[in-house]
C-alpha cells in the first residue's frame, strides 16, 4: 500500500513548497571525512566503529559471534548529506542462536533501543546507528563496506537518483499536517473513547511510515519516494514527534 493512499485529509500548517529537498541530491564523491579519494575508509573511522560495533555486540549478550559488520546507507553511498547517520549492522546468522526469528528480532530490537537511550556517539559529526540483520536479509543499500574485511562488499555508483520531488513533498507535507493534527487533538482534552481512537489512528500512521519505507527500499532503492518521506519526516522532527504522541496517550490511557 502506498503511503500516500491512506491520507484522507490534507491541512494547512505546512505546504508542499516549503519542503527542502535540496540535501536529498547526488553528491559527486563520497563523503570525505570518512573516505579518501580512492574510496578507502579512513583507518582511524573503521578501527572506531569496529569498537562500537564489538560493544553493542558484547551488550547482546549472546555467544555467537557476527559473520561480518557491514557499513551501509547513504553514508556508504553518494547520497550522504550532513543529516545523515553512519548505519552499522552485524550480520547474525539466527539460525546458529534460536529458531524464533520474530523472538530474536524483538529481542535485538529492545537492545537497540537500550543501547540509542544510554549512548549518543558520533563520529566525524555523524551519529551512529547500530543494527542487528539476519545474514539471509537482503540490503537497500547501494553501497556495502565490509568493516572486518576491510573492503567493499558492493561498490557505490555515482548515478543520478531521479526524486519524484512533486509526489515526495506533497505526501510529506499530509503527514506532517496530520501528525500535527493529532498532536493538537491531544492536547484539547480527549475523553477515553476519543484517545482510543486516537491511539490507534496514531499507531496505524507510525506503523504505515516505517512499512511503506521498507516496501520503498526493497523495490526502488534509497531514492524511493516513501524512504526519501521518511527521511524528512526524521529530520522536520515529526517522526519523533509521532512516536512521543504514543507514549504520552499511552501514559493517559493507563492513568486512574
Amino acid at each position: 500500500m502506498q503511503l500516500k493512499e491512506s491520507i484522507e485529509e490534507i491541512y494547512d500548517s505546512i505546504s508542499p513548497a516549503q519542503i527542502n529537498l535540496r540535501s536529498f541530491e547526488t553528491k559527486e564523491k563520497l563523503n570525505p571525512k570518512l573516505w579518501d579519494e580512492n574510496g578507502e575508509l579512513d583507518p582511524t573511522v573503521r578501527k572506531r566503529l569496529l569498537t562500537i560495533a564489538m560493544d553493542f555486540y558484547d551488550s547482546l549478550n549472546i555467544e555467537t559471534l557476527p559473520k561480518d559488520i557491514i557499513f551501509v546507507g547513504s553514508n556508504a553511498g553518494y547520497n550522504w548529506s550532513k543529516y545523515s547517520d553512519i548505519d552499522l549492522h552485524l550480520l547474525m546468522d539466527f539460525s546458529e542462536i534460536n529458531d524464533d526469528v520474530d523472538l530474536l528480532k524483538n529481542y535485538f530490537g529492545a537492545k537497540k533501543i537500550t543501547w540509542t537511550a544510554q549512548h549518543n556517539i558520533t563520529i566525524r559529526g555523524y551519529e551512529v546507528e547500530l543494527y542487528v540483520q539476519p545474514t539471509d536479509e537482503q540490503n537497500a543499500s547501494d553501497g556495502v563496506y565490509s568493516l572486518v574485511k576491510n573492503e567493499w562488499l558492493q561498490i557505490p555508483k555515482a548515478k543520478d537518483i531521479r526524486l519524484n520531488k512533486k509526489l515526495i513533498t506533497h505526501q510529506a507535507a499530509k503527514v506532517i499536517n496530520l501528525i500535527d493534527k493529532y498532536i493538537e487533538e491531544f492536547n484539547s482534552g480527549l475523553n477515553r473513547k476519543d484517545l482510543e481512537a486516537l491511539n490507534i489512528k496514531a499507531d496505524k500512521l507510525y506503523k504505515l511510515i516505517f512499512q511503506s519505507r521498507r516496501d520503498g527500499l526493497k523495490q526502488f532503492g534509497e531514492g524511493a519516494t516513501n524512504n526519501i518521506v521518511f527521511k524528512v519526516l526524521r529530520r522536520s522532527g515529526h517522526l519523533e514527534a509521532l512516536r512521543n504522541l504514543k507514549f504520552n496517550i499511552y501514559d493517559e490511557l493507563e492513568t486512574i
